[in-house]
């Protein structure tokens, strides 16, 4: 698997991914493809180098130096439970030092392991912050100590 910048040619396999998996928001193609034309976001795909099929993507926005927001992660569901995400969110951490911060659900306790194991803390709580269902969101940051 090999990380790489997204490029326009990927945006319907992005949304493919995006509708496949609801936990991740509902990001629309043409949202996404201004997402990668902004100068203020970065969106990094895993690769399956034997099939070259993106099997997931992390959306970032970098509005200030030495911080980041992680808008969205989604890993196409049967590329799961193969290390993607993790793949994804190390490349964020390793291509944009400082603090990085992320919202997720309060349900979804698996995500919030992975993020506790790459060494995100909580740091907050966002009250009715989701909607379809309505649902609070656990906010996260991950300080880069070097």
């Amino acid at each position: 698997m090999t990380i790489r910048e997204a490029k326009q040619t990927d945006v319907i396999r992005l949304v493919e991914i995006v509708r496949s998996s609801p936990e991740a928001g509902n990001w629309s193609a043409g949202e996404i493809e201004s997402s990668l034309a902004e100068p203020l976001r970065r969106c990094l795909v895993a690769v399956a180098e034997e099939e070259e099929r993106v099997l997931g993507f992390v959306l970032v926005q970098c509005a200030v130096s030495g911080e980041a927001e992680i808008l969205t992660v989604a890993v196409d569901p049967v590329a799961r439970r193969r290390g993607v995400a993790r793949r994804l969110l190390w490349g964020v951490l390793e291509a944009m030092p400082g603090r990085v911060w992320l919202e997720v659900r309060r349900s979804n306790t698996a995500a919030q392991r992975l993020y506790q194991q790459l060494g995100f803390v909580e740091s907050g709580l966002r009250r009715n912050y989701y909607s379809s269902p309505t649902e609070d969101a656990v906010v996260m940051q991950f300080t880069d100590s070097k």
